[in-house]
């Protein structure tokens, strides 16, 4: 079967016209769609952003591993006190 292209221009409110006819299946599928393309676009914002950051304000490994040794040793202490 052929394919055909098309460029077709519509406002908001021709949109909200064209969702209203779908059914509600189609509607929530859609839905679906346009969360994981808004999810996907926020998560490379906010790596973009992190890379930034980091080369802003680097981070040396003795900082990495001082702050990785307090988490260990709250985690640490958290499990102790519960299991007593």
């Amino acid at each position: 079967m052929p394919k055909i292209a098309l460029d077709v221009e519509l406002d908001i409110e021709q949109i909200r016209e064209a969702i209203e006819q779908l059914k509600p299946r189609q509607k929530i599928r859609l839905a679906q769609e346009l969360e994981k393309g808004s999810l996907r676009e926020h998560f490379w914002e906010v790596v973009q952003a992190i890379r930034k950051r980091a080369k802003s304000y680097p981070i040396s490994q003795k900082q990495i591993n001082r702050v990785c040794e307090k988490v260990r040793q709250r985690l640490y202490n958290e499990r102790n006190r519960s299991s007593n």
